[in-house]
This record gives C-alpha cells, sequence and structure tokens, in this order.
C-alpha cells in the first residue's frame, strides 16, 4: 500500500538493511540494495533502473519509515 507507515513495516525495513549489509560483507562479487517500495514509487524506481542512478533512489514510503 502507498501509505502502510507501520511499526510492522518500519521493522521490515531495519531487519532487510541489516540482512543486506551482512550479506554485502559476506561476498564481494556483487552488491545487494534492498528498495522498499510501494505501487505510488514503482514508475520513479524504474526510471531510476533505466538511468542506473537506482543505488540512490529512495521511495517515498521508505523516507516516511526512517522519519
Amino acid at each position: 500500500m502507498n501509505d502502510d507507515i507501520t511499526d510492522e513495516n518500519k521493522a521490515k525495513l531495519e531487519y532487510a538493511r541489516k540482512h543486506f549489509e551482512v550479506l554485502n560483507e559476506r561476498q564481494k562479487e556483487h552488491k545487494y540494495y534492498f528498495k522498499f517500495l510501494s505501487p505510488k514509487s514503482y514508475d520513479h524506481f524504474f526510471k531510476a533502473l533505466r538511468e542506473r542512478n537506482y543505488t540512490y533512489f529512495k521511495a517515498e514510503i521508505e523516507a516516511k519509515l526512517t522519519e
């Protein structure tokens, strides 16, 4: 959902970030990124993928979850 700012989603984001941090520390062949998306941000995310600047992309919902 677009505005699903809940404690559950805040925890999901926190633990997903930790998981990807550990994953990237354990292997160096590839770098993995976690992005928390909602339907509202799909078009913006895929545009960032096409333009190859997805590493800096942050969906509105992810920004709100970290406030």
